[in-house]
């Protein structure tokens, strides 16, 4: 996990988006991100999204980390001490 992140498990967000919108709809970009962003990630950003959207909120956006915390590890190896319990790559 990313220093800093907010660690919410896919099955539980769809249940308790209104209160995620409250709490994440308050920054510009909520960046979403699993292992390779394949699944999870996506899918957790689009139910943000279709919340923040169905509230007609415009100052919040949810994105996808492209390629999961795996593939920034080994783009950014110089930042992954900003990661918790990430194997080496």
């Amino acid at each position: 996990m990313v220093r800093g992140a907010v660690n919410i498990p896919a099955h539980g967000f769809y249940p308790c988006r209104k209160t995620w919108l409250e709490v994440l709809g308050k920054a510009p970009l909520v960046i979403f991100y699993c292992g390779s962003s394949n699944g999870r990630g996506p899918r957790v950003a689009g139910w943000f999204q279709d919340t923040l959207d169905d509230a007609g909120r415009k100052d919040s956006e949810a994105i996808v980390l492209a390629g999961g915390i795996k593939r920034w590890a080994e783009v950014q190896k110089d930042l992954t001490d900003s990661v918790h319990s990430f194997p080496d790559t």
